[in-house]
């Protein structure tokens, strides 16, 4: 997934997460971990969560790889990695970071808290506090209807529902 967050002087920050999952559905928490910077200092999704309080975790589909590919790639603060990468951006809920116009599902989270590991990473809790998704993504079966890329390792996967079970 890509989270996208802002910092304080409103400036973005979009960043690939090979770690995201639900924790609890109620209420609905999402846990992802934030790698540290090679010097021990936290990457600036988690400094633009401490300070604002909020994020849109976003998913996309295969085609997005190597934009998310890119977009891993460790920059200034103030350089926007949407802006800086040509990612295509749309405001999808007021008030809440751009995220990327291919993104099918779009989760708006507040950053709740950190689980102290002592680690590399950051395990950070989001709360759920609306979703949005691209038009015919979810049926009258409230089943999502598209194909999210998945991080395999070094590689990328997707999960697939074919006869009824799901396949990765």
């Amino acid at each position: 997934a890509w989270v996208s967050t802002v910092n304080e002087q409103g400036e973005g920050n979009l960043a690939p997460f090979s770690y995201v999952a639900p924790l609890s559905s109620d209420p609905a928490v999402l846990v992802v971990s934030v790698w540290y910077k090679e010097d021990g200092s936290p990457k600036d999704t988690l400094v633009n969560l401490r300070a604002v309080g909020k994020c849109a975790v976003c998913f996309v589909e295969a085609d997005q790889a190597a934009a998310i590919e890119q977009s891993a790639e460790l920059l200034p603060a103030e350089i926007d990695e949407a802006q800086h990468f040509a990612i295509p951006t749309a405001v999808r809920r007021a008030g809440w970071p751009a995220v990327p116009e291919a993104a099918k599902a779009v989760f708006f989270c507040r950053y709740r808290e950190e689980i102290a590991l002592g680690g590399k990473t950051a395990p950070v809790l989001l709360e759920v506090e609306s979703l949005w998704c691209a038009e015919g993504i979810v049926d009258e079966e409230l089943t999502a209807a598209f194909l999210p890329l998945a991080r395999l390792g070094k590689g990328y996967g997707r999960i697939e529902k074919t006869d009824g079970k799901t396949k990765g």
